[in-house]
C-alpha cells in the first residue's frame, strides 16, 4: 500500500506518493504500460515523477528516454576534509591535517557521517583535538 504524505513548498503543494517496499512497476497489461507512458510524456501541470533504482539496465529505455538522470556518487576525501576544515575555522577548533583524514575515511564518501563523527569528537576533546583520541574514539587500528 502506498503511503501519501503532503509536502508544502512556497507556491506549490505536492503530494508524495512512496511505494516503500516495491521492487519493480507491475502492469497488468501493455495497456497500463502505454497509459504509464502517455503520463510520462504528458504529465498534468500538478505532477513531479521521481523515480529512485540502484539497477538501472532493469528501467526499460522507454522510460530512461523520458527522464532527467541523476547519478549519486560518494564524495571525495579531500572535499570531505576541506569542508570539515572550513567548519573548524568557524568554530575556532584546533585539528590536525591527519585527524581529518582520519574522520573523512571513516565517513566513506557520506558528509552528513562525516559531520556526524566531527561533532562527536568535539563533544568529546573539547577545541583541542589530537589523532591518538580520535583513532581511540573511532575504533580504528593504527594503518601504520
Amino acid at each position: 500500500m502506498a503511503r501519501k504524505l503532503r509536502v508544502q513548498y512556497p507556491g506549490a503543494i505536492y503530494q508524495v506518493m512512496n511505494r516503500g517496499d516495491r521492487r519493480e512497476a507491475i502492469f497488468r497489461d501493455e495497456q497500463d504500460r502505454k497509459r504509464f507512458l502517455k503520463t510520462l510524456e504528458e504529465p498534468p501541470s500538478h505532477t513531479i515523477f521521481i523515480f529512485a533504482t540502484t539497477d538501472i539496465q532493469k528501467v526499460p529505455l522507454t522510460i530512461i528516454s523520458r527522464c532527467q538522470r541523476f547519478d549519486f556518487r560518494r564524495i571525495q576525501l579531500n572535499t570531505i576534509k576541506s569542508l570539515l576544515m572550513e567548519i573548524a575555522k568557524s568554530e575556532k577548533i584546533e585539528i590536525e591535517d591527519k585527524t581529518l583524514t582520519i574522520i573523512a575515511k571513516k565517513a566513506d564518501g557520506a558528509l552528513r557521517d562525516a559531520e556526524s563523527f566531527f561533532d562527536q569528537v568535539v563533544s568529546y576533546c573539547g577545541n583541542k583535538i589530537d589523532q591518538e583520541t580520535v583513532s581511540k574514539m573511532l575504533n580504528l587500528i593504527d594503518d601504520e
